[in-house]
């Protein structure tokens, strides 16, 4: 398996335990609303991929209603420019985690950069303090 797709289905087993109330790797999650932003597959790939996990981890999809996906496959931004449509939506969906598939196609500058990382994180904590 790619390593990519190993990341995707780990984030997507997140998003599904943090929905549905359940353990992920072993830590219990609370019941909560997601935001899952897809920035890579096409909507109908991932809404697949999302029904496999589900059976394949033997959940009841009770609360897959609580998993708000956001399609952004072909518009990525850099996060600074993205930021702020995201704070809205979160804001007015309710979301109470933020999950971005994947972070290469939003990032700012040069990863082996201090600086560059460090203006990067500082958007992230903006997110996390004006949606709570």
């Amino acid at each position: 398996m790619h390593q990519n797709q190993e990341k995707v289905f780990l984030l997507i087993e997140l998003a599904i335990a943090l929905a549905e109330g359940q353990k992920w790797l072993g830590f219990q999650c609370k019941q909560s609303k997601v935001l899952y932003v897809n920035l890579e597959m096409t909507p109908d790939s991932l809404e697949y991929r999302f029904y496999v996990i589900y059976k394949a981890l033997g959940i009841e999809s009770r609360h897959f209603k609580d998993i708000v996906i956001w399609n952004l496959r072909g518009e990525a931004q850099p996060l600074d420019q993205l930021a702020p449509k995201l704070i809205d939506f979160a804001i007015q969906k309710g979301i109470n985690v933020i999950i971005i598939d994947l972070i290469y196609k939003v990032m700012m500058g040069d990863e082996n950069n201090a600086t560059d990382m460090a203006q990067f994180t500082n958007v992230f904590d903006k997110i996390c303090y004006k949606t709570g």
